[in-house]
């Protein structure tokens, strides 16, 4: 009896007479990839070493399986997912109420400004970005000078006439 102690069971072939199945076995130890007939079905999980037990025949040529045994009690499948804080305190910081944007009136943006606040520190301020806040404060400018451009089309239309 022959008792090899790290096998792998690759694979399984029907020979033809279908009552024999052979067996393709790696010997991990050795590194030598060998078979056995068995007339029965071997459980095993592949990919798994287990302790392997053959018979060998008189004439030496064939192996027969008497035993496999794998170990899965010892062995232990690496988590998969390894969470450093729990799972409920990322959903909720995934779900977040929708940002808040605190619009500013040009006279505020640039009240904030001469009393010395950053573009960034308004940005911060407003959840919005530093160029959005740019065109906030434009808008008012084009807008005065729009009146302005009508009012100046107003008095050179009233001095004309």
């Amino acid at each position: 009896m022959e008792t090899i102690i790290t096998a792998k069971i690759l694979g399984v072939a029907k020979l033809l007479d279908k009552k024999l199945r052979k067996y393709t076995f790696f010997n991990t130890q050795t590194g030598i990839k060998d078979s056995f007939l068995t007339d029965k079905k071997v459980n095993h999980i592949p990919e798994i070493a287990g302790r392997l037990e053959l018979s060998i025949s008189e004439s030496e040529s064939d192996k027969y399986f008497q035993d496999f045994n794998q170990n899965i009690y010892k062995f232990e499948l690496p988590e998969l997912v390894k969470f450093e804080e729990p799972l409920e305190e990322k959903v909720i910081e995934i779900i977040k109420p929708k940002k808040i944007i605190t619009k500013l009136a040009p006279w505020q943006i640039s009240k904030l400004r001469a009393k010395g606040f950053s573009w960034l520190e308004i940005r911060e301020f407003c959840n919005v970005s530093e160029w959005t806040i740019r065109r906030w404060k434009k808008e008012v400018t084009n807008k005065e000078k729009n009146k302005l451009v009508d009012q100046l089309k107003l008095v050179t239309m009233i001095y004309l006439f």
